[in-house]
């Protein structure tokens, strides 16, 4: 048995914890860049941030320039901020898009370059370094907060695609789910579906080892018995907490792991129409799953199980019961695709799917991926 394991993220999780953003941020710098949307500001948490930061001699600017699946545009008119104010520190406030535009642009002021190698391999070699990090998620769902991951679109090419560095992790989270009461039913729906793919999908990621297991079955647990109450009533709070507990674990196992074929098959969808990814994914998902079932069947049927099925051969079903339970269930035709856009978008998850190609249980031709398309129309 042989893996190695890294979480350098300084993590505080629990209710009113968000009181602390002031004495984390001052830990690591004096004047910071907050990274955030238009939403921190109607829901409070962005005016108690700033109180806080000035209560711990924090200067601070605010970029709130982020909205749903950030644009490298979006990311590189934050570093012009961050530069601009001499930032030496990010404080990242919001949902999944704000924190991974916060990462990246702490990367991009502390590496310089063109950001699109660095989302493309990074063929020069370059020792990605980022300013310190402060995240404080209000959605349950992408796990953002725990790992160095920022998924961006290239506005030239609509290419959805992922900087991936240790350096990026933040070097503090707060994970108060007081601050996810605020979440609208619709958003809700969404990120926790898209924590049900992440653990699902590190769970049967060719790369797993015997620790990710251990935690994406407690995470699996935890959302599968939660999810759906969360979803009913956002303020029940020990199913909120447990539904937080959950995604925060999965986004710890998504960067040790990575994710599959679901990942790589939404991409396109929100890189192309900026349709909200939690929607992309549960219109794709159960499809993409239940043509990888044979590759991992133990474990597909573990899922199944957790979700109310009887194996393997019926998680598909159970993953579209879920979004319907949930209020998330889509198609591909009601996202406004098509199948004319098929060719389109089989051709963008062959040049961009990547890992998340290479390390699905199931290898996937281009003629299955095709496929998959087709089913969810």
């Amino acid at each position: 048995m042989d893996f190695v394991y890294n979480v350098p993220t300084n993590l505080v999780f629990g209710r009113g914890k968000s009181k602390a953003v002031g004495e984390s941020v001052a830990r690591f710098g004096k004047r910071a860049l907050i990274v955030t949307g238009k939403s921190t500001a109607s829901t409070g948490l962005l005016e108690s941030a700033k109180g806080q930061l000035e209560d711990a001699h924090v200067e601070f600017a605010v970029y709130d320039g982020v909205s749903r699946n950030p644009t490298t545009d979006v990311v590189m008119k934050g570093v012009e901020e961050a530069k601009y104010h001499g930032a030496d520190c990010i404080l990242a406030l919001g949902g999944g898009s704000s924190i991974d535009a916060a990462k990246a642009i702490a990367a991009m002021v502390a590496t310089g370059g063109n950001i699109l190698d660095y989302m493309r391999g990074n063929p020069g070699g370059v020792d990605v370094k980022a300013l310190p990090t402060v995240a404080v998620p209000t959605t349950c769902g992408t796990g953002s907060e725990v790992n160095g991951v920022s998924v961006l679109t290239d506005p030239a090419t609509c290419d959805k695609i992922a900087m991936r560095y240790v350096s990026m992790v933040p070097k503090a989270s707060i994970v108060d789910p007081e601050l996810m009461e605020t979440m609208p039913k619709e958003v809700l729906s969404a990120v926790t579906y898209d924590a049900m793919c992440h653990i699902v999908e590190s769970y049967v990621h060719l790369k797993a080892t015997p620790l990710s297991d251990a935690l994406c079955e407690k995470a699996l647990d935890c959302l599968s018995k939660n999810i759906v109450a969360v979803n009913d009533d956002i303020h029940d709070a020990e199913a909120l907490d447990q539904v937080c507990f959950a995604s925060t674990i999965a986004g710890l196992t998504i960067f040790s792991n990575g994710t599959i074929s679901p990942h790589a098959l939404e991409h396109p969808l929100s890189g192309m129409k900026n349709i909200v990814h939690g929607r992309g994914l549960a219109a794709v998902a159960p499809a993409c799953f239940m043509k990888c079932a044979r590759g991992s069947p133990f474990k597909f049927a573990r899922v199944s199980h957790a979700l109310g099925g009887k194996d393997e051969h019926d998680v598909d079903d159970m993953m579209r019961e879920l979004a319907v339970n949930i209020g998330t269930f889509t198609t591909l035709s009601i996202e406004g695709f098509s199948k004319s856009d098929i060719p389109e978008l089989t051709a963008n998850v062959m040049r961009t799917g990547g890992s998340k190609l290479t390390y699905n249980p199931v290898k996937l031709t281009e003629k299955d991926i095709t496929e998959i398309y087709e089913e969810c129309i």
